[in-house]
């Protein structure tokens, strides 16, 4: 899936102007896989291709890559009963499009014709592909990572890069199983950044979000000392009668964090599943090019471990006379999260169209987070209307991805998992400079 990073902005520190400067979201493409594929076994062995620990033009000169790849593993590892089994391997390409591969579950960034071929008419804007196999009980047989050979990757957050571990994260997702997230704090989310968008490091994927993690526990279960997990929230939606193609996600009762997402895929049929014990927040809003119903709170409720709980709804239709898609700080934005430091104050652009500072407000979920009231209008062109705001992030404020949304003639739009709240100092960071 590719999708558009509009990034506006020409700044000094004494002065701010405006021009246009447009660059793409680097996608990550999603796995070849239907829904609820896993492993059926808990200890997955993964081959390195000596093209990636070999010395090689598209990684920077003294990245340790096997300590990175050892990393990312460990992302997933941490928060589940999957093991990796790690074994180097002079296999360089990806096994051919078909019903098996070679059995071979390969990490390699060689420059071969089978792997150039995945990148055909993407080679700029793609970091990674992921090539899944399984069989008809949908049990993956083997999962192939193949890094751009095209690309630059480094580990120390060298501009213009991609971050080595986020790339190798997200892309091991895929090879459990997983399927893009629309949350954009979710490590599986489908597109992000090189590094300097925001004018920041782009490592904010290397962990994984309560997103992600419940995704995973949906497909695996817990670790064994977990008590807390698992129960489920599933139930049918429609929109004005009929099913609708929507966008279903949890949020933390207590603190709005974004607990786990899902879509209803023109069936209104929705499951959340792999939640951990606790009170939520159950939200719905029509997703597309052109939605047709503003976004809900659908209801609340309380999960217990094992149990499976049904949430029905019919949702009213609206007429939307503005729509949210684009986030950004820096006097930037795109379809991205911004990484936030709690106990600061940062100054929030948010991008779409028909977007109206008097006839709009802004605002979260949380209590945590407050958006001043003060709203200005500011001029990105190219079709993009956006809002100025001043967003302030509670000292108290536990890590995790919240929503931000508009309220414009009282109908909603989200951008679910827009607001990360991370603990991180980056010497990129001009916020400081940029927040009065």
């Amino acid at each position: 899936m590719r999708s558009v990073l509009r990034i506006i902005s020409a700044l000094t520190l004494q002065a701010i102007a405006t021009a246009q400067i447009f660059a793409f979201a680097d996608p990550i493409p999603p796995a070849s896989q239907s829904l609820s594929i896993r492993w059926k076994n808990q200890s997955i062995k993964i081959a390195i291709s000596s093209s990636a620990t070999s010395p090689n033009s598209s990684i920077k000169t003294g990245t340790d890559v096997r300590d990175v790849i050892r990393r990312s593993l460990a992302a997933w590892e941490n928060v589940s009963p999957i093991r990796f089994v790690e074994t180097p391997s002079d296999r360089q390409s990806v096994s051919a499009a078909g019903v098996s591969g070679d059995g071979v579950s390969l990490i390699t960034i060689a420059q071969t014709p089978e792997n150039l071929a995945l990148f055909q008419g993407d080679w700029q804007t793609a970091s990674a592909r992921t090539r899944v196999f399984y069989n008809r009980r949908h049990e993956i047989t083997e999962a192939d990572i193949v890094l751009n050979p095209y690309a630059q990757f480094s580990d120390d957050g060298t501009f213009g890069t991609f971050d080595l571990q986020s790339t190798l994260t997200h892309e091991i997702g895929h090879l459990l199983g997983l399927e893009h997230s629309f949350s954009f704090g979710s490590a599986m989310y489908a597109s992000f950044g090189r590094n300097g968008i925001f004018g920041l490091q782009s490592r904010r994927i290397r962990s994984l979000s309560p997103e992600d993690i419940s995704a995973l526990n949906a497909l695996y279960g817990t670790q064994a000392d977990d008590d807390s997990c698992c129960g489920a929230v599933s139930g049918k939606l429609s929109v004005g009668g009929r099913p609708a193609d929507l966008q279903i996600w949890a949020e933390n009762a207590d603190n709005g964090s974004v607990t786990n997402t899902t879509t209803a895929a023109k069936t209104g049929i929705y499951k959340l599943d792999g939640l951990p014990a606790g009170t939520f927040r159950i939200y719905a809003q029509e997703r597309g090019p052109k939605p047709a119903s503003a976004a809900s709170r659908i209801g609340d409720v309380t999960v217990e471990r094992g149990k499976s709980l049904t949430l029905n709804a019919a949702l009213n239709t609206s007429r939307l006379d503005a729509d949210l898609r684009y986030l950004g700080i820096n006097f930037q934005l795109a379809d991205a999260a911004i990484p936030v430091n709690a106990g600061r104050t940062y100054v929030v652009f948010l991008g779409g169209a028909n977007l109206t500072a008097s006839k709009a407000t802004v605002g979260t979920s949380s209590p945590f987070i407050t958006v001043n009231e003060s709203l200005s209008n500011i001029e990105f062109g190219n079709n993009v209307s956006a809002i100025r705001a001043e967003v302030t992030i509670d000292p108290r404020t536990p890590p995790g991805d919240y929503s931000i949304f508009v309220d414009s003639n009282g109908n909603t739009r989200y951008i679910v998992g827009g607001i990360s709240v991370q603990t991180f100092v980056d010497p990129w960071d001009f916020s400081p400079f940029l927040s009065h």
